[in-house]
């Protein structure tokens, strides 16, 4: 999972439709983040400007399969 400090459209479109809120994934963030971190760390959002370079690294074949009500789907 991934996100950052802009919201999205999915998140704005889709907050609180579901399961899961806005407010909720601010939590977990929070909650898991090294204290004082916000989303724009590169554990939650790689590719920011503090995240490392990804160019050169070999990744496997994946399938990304997003549900259509995930309000994280433009992260994905």
């Amino acid at each position: 999972m991934f996100g950052g400090e802009e919201r999205t459209e999915s998140e704005k479109r889709l907050d609180g439709k579901y399961f899961v809120t806005v407010r909720d994934r601010d939590w977990y963030w929070k909650a898991f983040l090294p204290e004082g971190e916000d989303r724009e760390h590169p554990a939650c959002n790689p590719f920011s400007s503090r995240g490392k370079s990804l160019r050169g690294l070999s990744f496997p074949k994946s399938l990304v399969v997003v549900a259509g009500l995930d309000l994280i789907q433009d992260w994905q």
